[in-house]
């Protein structure tokens, strides 16, 4: 997670799913960007791959379906792991903090990203209360 653009979330979060699942853990995959480019991994994914499953967290519930079916992921999941957008509202932050045991941040090498990525992580504390929920955060330095 981290609202900055560009800076890998997609690729972190669909190599995490890959690494979960072809260690024999059942994976699900969230995609909260419109973008879609997660699920787009998914379907391009080899068929003879170890299964990650895949939610369009992005899209309301269609044709009388509810957001908890929506959302609802295999009982053998251990793994759930969020892709989301660049420029995530703050209001959505807290909702996504509540759910994490542990939020990974993307972060280019560099001074833009990493000033971008400090105002991030302060809004994860006061805004998104991430000491509150007790939810780890770590950086994943990316593109080094």
């Amino acid at each position: 997670m981290n609202t900055k653009g560009g800076c890998g979330k997609t690729t972190v979060a669909t190599n995490l799913a890959s690494y979960c699942a072809s260690q024999g853990y059942g994976a699900a995959l969230f995609d909260y960007d419109r973008q879609a480019s997660s699920l787009r991994w998914l379907k391009e994914r080899k068929p003879n791959r170890p299964p990650v499953h895949g939610v369009a967290a992005f899209q309301q519930p269609r044709n009388g379906t509810t957001r908890a079916w929506q959302m609802k992921v295999p009982d053998k999941t251990r793994y759930i792991i969020s892709d989301t957008p660049a420029g995530y509202a703050l209001v959505d932050i807290e909702d996504r903090v509540a759910e994490a045991d542990v939020i990974l941040i993307p972060v280019l090498p560099s001074s833009i990203d990493i000033h971008s990525t400090a105002d991030f992580i302060r809004d994860l504390l006061l805004v998104g209360k991430a000491r509150a929920h007790n939810t780890r955060l770590a950086i994943v330095t990316n593109r080094t």
